[in-house]
């Protein structure tokens, strides 16, 4: 079996539609194929925390019937066959998976970052914050002044940076410099919190996607916090550009300037309706 009929019936795979044969068929592909291989290990977390999800809160009767309803206009009689009858009838089957899966994300999850499974490990980005913000290189531009600052990232990034504001007072801007996230030009801008250092970094992050476990409501956004290497770091988005900040702050001060940034009247990029 090649990958490309295989694919098509990961979904029936997964739940345990096929027979003995079938599924041994499907079983000798995985043995040779890491690709398939990683995507049933990410359908069964995916199934895993939609039914996590699904003890926690219910389809509305409206969706979830006319969902049923358009299976039930598909059904293909059991007397059709196995083989490619079933296969045909899972073709379709599949095909109203991720609209359902994708309904089910919309009505349970905050809408400002998207979900990935529950068992998801460390966001490679996290990672990379986290390194920009420990070598701590010399900023290229240095300067106190939020406009100044936004103004030197003008063409040199292909978004329009906003940097927050803190109503904290212990926080001074030092100033920024490039960096890269994955292959995407960033904004890397650095802070002074008393003793320690902040770094706030912007990039395009539009597929971004993060554990729900990881997210917590911080005024009126979402913010994913994470610890990597003794640092702690927040994510948050607003329509597809991710801010991260990173700093060695214990995991409540960090959080505490986070919501001092949403508060500040001058973060209006951050101030939008749910």
């Amino acid at each position: 079996m090649s990958c490309e009929g295989f694919r098509p019936f990961i979904d029936a795979y997964v739940d345990g539609e096929f027979d003995e044969r079938e599924s041994a068929e499907m079983e000798a592909h995985l043995e040779r194929c890491d690709a398939c291989r990683t995507e049933v290990e990410h359908r069964l977390r995916l199934k895993e925390a939609l039914q996590e999800t699904g003890k926690q809160q219910s389809c509305p009767e409206a969706l979830k019937k006319n969902i049923l309803d358009r299976i039930e206009s598909h059904r293909v009689p059991d007397s059709a066959g196995s083989g490619a009858s079933k296969r045909r009838r899972w073709t379709y089957a599949a095909s109203l998976i991720p609209l359902a899966a994708g309904i089910a994300l919309v009505f349970t999850f905050y809408p400002a970052l998207t979900v990935a499974p529950a068992a998801s490990g460390q966001l490679p980005v996290v990672e990379q914050t986290v390194d920009w913000h420990r070598n701590d290189l010399p900023v290229e531009i240095r300067s106190s002044e939020r406009a100044h600052v936004a103004r030197w990232f003008r063409g040199k990034v292909d978004f329009p940076v906003r940097l927050p504001d803190f109503r904290d007072s212990r926080v001074d801007l030092l100033g920024g410099r490039l960096a890269h996230i994955k292959d995407r030009r960033a904004a890397n801008v650095s802070y002074e919190v008393g003793d320690s250092r902040l770094s706030v970094m912007i990039f395009h992050g539009d597929k971004l996607k993060v554990p729900t476990a990881r997210i917590q409501r911080i005024g009126n956004q979402d913010v994913a916090i994470y610890n990597s290497h003794g640092y702690g770091v927040a994510l948050m988005q607003n329509h597809g550009i991710t801010y991260a900040m990173t700093s060695d702050l214990p995991e409540n001060d960090l959080i505490d300037l986070v919501a001092s940034s949403l508060d500040h009247p001058d973060n209006k990029q951050f101030k939008k309706a749910n």
